[in-house]
């Protein structure tokens, strides 16, 4: 966790220099980016039938309010339980890359290896993440994937900055 602190101190004191943008990807995605040495966040709804388009318009409007240079995104995870899910987790991906790729670096995180990063256990439930990042920010993150989203922005930031 002290790692995780540390990388939002470096933000806060504008180490970063440039905009990141997160996404934790889903149904109910959560997003967080860096804008003026200030970290904000939220989550989207992804939720009508035709969920491509939605996260296409939503992704390239994103490119053009926060222009970000960098983009991190959860590793699509093949685990994923239900063809469903698997389907919309690795064509949000795929929707990523077309509205930000052709200009911006795109990182992938694991969700094991954000959760190591911000709580010191890879296998760490979604109620001990949030509890985590709520303490390192100081305000109350209210969802999963906004704490998911956090921590992977968090965990790029603590990759690119030299202690």
């Amino acid at each position: 966790m002290q790692k995780a602190i540390k990388a939002l101190s470096d933000i806060h004191s504008n180490k970063l220099g440039y905009t990141v943008l997160a996404y934790d990807l889903g149904r109910h995605c959560g997003f967080a980016y860096t804008k003026n040495s200030e970290v904000f966040y939220g989550t989207k709804d992804i939720r009508s039938k035709a969920w491509e388009q939605e996260f296409s318009l939503w992704t390239i409007e994103n490119e053009a309010t926060i222009n970000p240079l960098m983009v991190c995104v959860e590793k699509p995870n093949a685990g994923i339980p239900g063809f469903h899910a698997k389907k919309i987790h690795f064509g949000m991906r795929a929707l990523i890359e077309v509205a930000h790729g052709r200009t911006v670096p795109i990182k992938d995180y694991s969700a094991k290896a954000v959760k190591k990063f911000v709580t010191g256990n890879g296998n760490a439930s979604k109620e001990e993440m949030l509890k985590c990042i709520s303490e390192i920010t100081k305000t109350e993150v209210k969802t999963f994937d906004e704490a998911d989203a956090i921590g992977i922005l968090l965990n790029f930031v603590s990759d690119i900055i030299l202690p």
